[in-house]
């Protein structure tokens, strides 16, 4: 073996839960965030694509890619995560059961200033920030949105594109304009919309994770209808949020096969599943 694969060290975080409820990621959760999901106008299944030839020299059996380049006006799974999220933020400041609230009852005139008075803060070096601005302006809410030093104008111009979302660029590394965001949000009374958790500020990531769940149904669900069980299924892992929360569902989905689950940290908006022969 080469030396310098040897000297590579695997270490394990401090800053991860031993135990986890897997109904929080499981089957009726899922079919929960799709409900929702499917109440907006834009929504439209992503397509699964089975890439013929590339299987073919690969010699495995098949290979199928979910193209999120289709997700609503956003081409990214992003708005999933923050729609869902801001669903259910909502639902708890105006004091309604999100399992009886329709996206229609939500937006109704009832509620409308209401919805006008929240605001929300994040922080992002990209789509989730688009998935936020978007999911604001479908609610009619106000947000703000905070970006790390180094970040290209052009992707905060593509933010306010897509939302009513207040854009700044700081001067700040990322992990400090998490804590910049999350300062705002105290200041100002603004609700902080993170995709990151820590101790005391695992709720609203829960529900970010939770709404991707809603393309990892898609995919079960389309693979179901082909009579076709995956051996192998690769999902990008940026900040590990729709990873981490995609992997329990699967696990919990295809618990009596022999799945493997793989991850990479390439920003591809696809998620690839093999078939061996």
């Amino acid at each position: 073996m080469d030396s310098k694969f040897e000297k590579i060290k695997v270490l394990e975080s401090s800053n991860t839960k031993k135990e986890l409820d897997i109904k929080l990621y499981g089957e009726e959760q899922a079919k929960a965030v799709l409900k929702f999901h499917k109440q907006i106008e834009e929504y439209k299944k992503t397509p699964l694509i089975c890439l013929t030839n590339l299987a073919s020299k690969l010699n495995v059996g098949a290979i199928y890619v979910k193209d999120e380049s289709k997700r609503f006006s956003l081409n990214a799974f992003k708005g999933l995560g923050g729609s869902y999220a801001m669903f259910r933020i909502l639902c708890d400041e105006l004091n309604l059961n999100p399992d009886t609230t329709s996206l229609n009852d939500l937006l109704s005139d009832k509620y409308r200033k209401r919805l006008e008075q929240i605001e929300f803060v994040t922080c992002t070096d990209g789509n989730h920030g688009r998935g936020v601005s978007w999911a604001s302006g479908l609610f009619g809410c106000k947000a703000h949105v905070y970006m790390p030093y180094g970040t290209a104008e052009v992707r905060a111009e593509a933010i306010r594109k897509v939302g009513p979302a207040e854009v700044e660029i700081t001067d700040l590394s990322y992990d400090d304009t998490v804590k910049y965001a999350l300062e705002m949000s105290k200041k100002h009374g603004w609700i902080l919309i993170q995709d990151t958790s820590w101790d005391g500020y695992e709720k609203i990531p829960t529900w970010i994770i939770q709404g991707y769940l809603t393309m990892a149904y898609e995919i079960t669900d389309e693979l179901e209808k082909l009579n076709v069980i995956p051996t192998h299924i690769f999902l990008q892992a940026g900040v590990g949020s729709m990873a981490g929360g995609m992997i329990a569902y699967f696990v919990e989905h295809y618990k009596n096969k022999n799945l493997y689950l793989l991850l990479w940290s390439q920003m591809l908006q696809i998620v690839f599943i093999v078939l061996q022969r």
